[in-house]
């Protein structure tokens, strides 16, 4: 992940407060990508298109993120940590064995799909 570090720049900014503001503006834009990569998929993707939608500017995901490859896989890896939560939470919820099977294959909120030879990353049920 690309960071931005106070430097000494701005003395009266402790790296606390730079970090409170940052997460934010990060989720902002992890949101924004999930939706984007969602309806473009990867390669039709702009990070422009993702940090309008995040209501920031291209430099807020540059100052975030290392660049296209590093904000997807961020996303991917938060996608993929939620449903992980999300089915944890439901099997632990469940009473009997067979319920703890059901809850088990609940379909995560981002997958892939073949769109014209290339992999796209689509929704599948996660409110978009």
């Amino acid at each position: 992940m690309g960071s931005v570090h106070n430097n000494g720049y701005y003395p009266g900014v402790s790296d606390a407060v730079e970090g409170a503001t940052r997460a934010p503006t990060r989720e902002a834009l992890l949101e924004a990508a999930v939706r984007v990569f969602a309806r473009r998929g990867y390669e039709g993707a702009r990070l422009a298109e993702v940090a309008r939608e995040a209501g920031l500017t291209t430099g807020a995901v540059y100052s975030n993120f290392d660049g296209k490859r590093d904000l997807f896989l961020a996303a991917l890896e938060r996608e993929i940590a939620r449903h992980v939560r999300e089915v944890t939470e439901a099997v632990e919820a469940a009473d009997t064995p067979q319920e703890r099977i059901a809850a088990s294959s609940i379909r995560p909120p981002a997958c892939r799909s073949s769109g014209r030879g290339s992999r796209r990353w689509r929704s599948c049920g996660a409110s978009a």
